[in-house]
C-alpha cells in the first residue's frame, strides 16, 4: 500500500466525513482510498477463512473498552457503521507473513491522525474511538440497556444487535424503512 498516498487521501477527506465516530465502508474507501479500502476486505475475508478472531476468543476487542462490545456478541452491533479504530486494528494473531500489508494499517491510521491534528483538521479528534461514550453519550444512553438485557439473558443476541443498528441509524438520521421487533428468550 502507498502510506503517504493514503494520508494525503485522509487529510482530503476527513472533514467531509459527516456521521464520526461512525465509518461506513464506502467512507473508508472515500476517506484513505481503493486501496486500502481493498487490504482491508481482504483481511475481512481472511480473518472470516481462517477464524483468526473466533480462534482468539475475541480477546483485543475488551482492550478497547468499547461500551458496546459483550462476549455474548458473536460480532460488533454496529459492524457496519464501525468506527476506523475497530476497522484498521489487527492483532498479532493474524500472520504477517500471509498479509504483509497488516503492519502498514496501524502507520496509515496514526499517522494520518498526527497529519490531522497538526493541519488543524477538528474531526480528527472523534476518532479517538472507542470507548464510544466520550464522543456519543446520547446514543451509548440510548442503547445501554439493550446490552445489558443481553448480559442479564433476557434479550437474545440477534434481537439485540438489530435494535441497536437500528437505533444507531436512528440516531444517525439514517432511515432504512425495516422495523424490528425484540425476540426475549
Amino acid at each position: 500500500m502507498n502510506i503517504d498516498r493514503a494520508i494525503e487521501q485522509f487529510l482530503a477527506n476527513v472533514d467531509n466525513l459527516e456521521h464520526l465516530p461512525f465509518v461506513t465502508d464506502e467512507e473508508v474507501a472515500s476517506l484513505y482510498g481503493a486501496e486500502v479500502s481493498e487490504s482491508l476486505a481482504i483481511l475481512a475475508l481472511y480473518n472470516q477463512k481462517e477464524k483468526i478472531c473466533q480462534k482468539c476468543d475475541h480477546k483485543c476487542c475488551p482492550l478497547v473498552n468499547c461500551e458496546l462490545y459483550l462476549p455474548q456478541f458473536s460480532r460488533c452491533p454496529i459492524y457496519p457503521y464501525r468506527p476506523a479504530l475497530c476497522r484498521m486494528h489487527f492483532c498479532d494473531h493474524f500472520p504477517v507473513g500471509d498479509v504483509s500489508f497488516i503492519r502498514e494499517f496501524a502507520d496509515i491510521f496514526l499517522n494520518g491522525l498526527i497529519e490531522a491534528k497538526r493541519a488543524g483538521k477538528q474531526k480528527v479528534n472523534l476518532f479517538d474511538c472507542p470507548p464510544l461514550g466520550k464522543q456519543v453519550p446520547e446514543f451509548i444512553k440510548q442503547v445501554s440497556p439493550l446490552v445489558e438485557a443481553v448480559k442479564a439473558g433476557d434479550l437474545k443476541e440477534a434481537a439485540a444487535r438489530d435494535l441497536i443498528l437500528a437505533e444507531l441509524e436512528k440516531y444517525l438520521g439514517i432511515t432504512t424503512g425495516v422495523e424490528e421487533t425484540p425476540s426475549l428468550k
